[in-house]
């Protein structure tokens, strides 16, 4: 039940970290500008596809910027802000892949919720890249190591990130909150309790919850006669076993001393001491 819902709530923060990313990708306004005149002003808002001018937008254009020290040429702030776009683009796609893999994981095996972290983590590293690199083109490398105000040295401007830009940055903050969550339910996932397993050479007295052998002379018939009734959701009998097997869980099921095992760790676990243990086969 606890996996279930850290799930659901890193996959919740995948998909508010998709819509703020969109609108921010979408909304003209990573940068604003403003030129106090008289009594008024003239603001400026720059996206990553479009340049707003008292409430008139247009496509984004590009002029040639040079000082004593530097030019900047259009071609290269171009391409740069293309590159800023794609990342910040490629982040939130990635972040509507990893919702997709987080609720996925909820009926599928590990290997599946293992994807959806990888692709969460990615999503947010885009995510933070593109806004350090917008960030950065805009208030040093475009205008030779100074924002617009102080390439143009107009004392009544004021220059700022817009909405935009943070709107995306609560999306990679969203993005890691999503990564962390989904941390919490793959560990939860693997353990009971998270206690180390108890070897099944050490001598483990009963009321510590400690299994007995399968009875292995048992007939295939016999074991399939004492799983019955079957447990709820996605378990399914393996017959060769005689347990039990969830793809979301990633784990066997004996019931006839309901215990679980792990094939990967070749651990059994058992709920009433909430221990993982050795034993023999």
């Amino acid at each position: 039940m606890a996996v279930s819902l850290t799930s659901s709530v890193a996959a919740a923060f995948a998909v508010i970290s998709v819509i703020l990313g969109a609108a921010g990708v979408a909304t003209p306004a990573w940068y604003i500008f403003t030129v106090a005149i008289g009594s008024g002003s003239l603001g400026t808002t720059i996206g990553l596809f479009k340049i707003c001018e008292q409430g008139q937008c247009s496509e984004l254009r590009f002029n040639d910027v040079s000082t004593n020290n530097c030019s900047r040429s259009a071609t290269d702030q171009r391409s740069r802000f293309t590159g800023v776009t794609s990342v910040t683009i490629v982040g939130v796609g990635l972040m509507g892949l990893t919702a997709i893999a987080i609720l996925a994981g909820l009926c599928a095996n590990r290997l599946v919720r293992i994807l959806g972290l990888g692709l969460g983590a990615t999503a947010t590293l885009c995510l933070v890249a593109g806004l350090s690199l917008f960030g950065y083109l805009m208030e040093s490398w475009v205008y030779c190591d100074q924002n617009v105000c102080q390439f143009t040295g107009i004392p009544t401007c004021s220059a700022s990130l817009g909405y935009s830009y943070f709107l995306v940055a609560a999306a990679a903050v969203c993005g890691l909150l999503a990564c962390i969550f989904h941390v919490v339910g793959l560990v939860s996932a693997h353990s009971l309790v998270g206690e180390k397993a108890v070897s099944a050479t050490e001598p483990v007295a009963p009321e510590d919850g400690a299994a007995t052998p399968r009875d292995t002379s048992a007939t295939m018939s016999e074991k399939v006669a004492i799983v019955s009734p079957p447990p709820g959701g996605d378990w399914v009998l393996d017959e060769p076993s005689g347990m039990y097997w969830s793809d979301r869980e990633y784990l066997y099921l004996d019931v006839t001393i309901g215990h679980y095992y792990d094939p990967e760790l070749d651990l059994w676990g058992d709920p009433q001491s909430q221990r993982w243990y050795h034993r023999p086969a």
